[in-house]
């Protein structure tokens, strides 16, 4: 948490922002609010943490991201991996 120290009109205050969102591994600037689908091996996936806008949203709720998002051909294993 980040806390800054201002006056105003003759009053402290403290104003504290709670603890951000991890940004995007692809774009570095939007919040990650998506993890890749994409199998890796050993009933694993990549679990890359990414923004909607960086993502490929598959059918239903399977997402890749832009290192994997050339798996089309491979989706019936998405069902299996996550």
């Amino acid at each position: 948490m980040h806390c800054d120290f201002t006056q105003v009109d003759g009053l402290s205050l403290i104003i504290c922002r709670g603890g951000s969102r991890p940004k995007c591994k692809f774009c570095r600037k939007r919040p990650a609010t998506k993890l890749c689908d994409a199998p890796v091996g050993g009933g694993h996936t990549c679990d890359a943490q990414m923004c909607s806008h960086c993502a490929v949203t598959l059918s239903g709720d399977k997402d890749l991201c832009p290192d994997h998002r050339v798996l089309p051909i491979q989706l019936p294993l998405l069902g299996d991996a996550a």
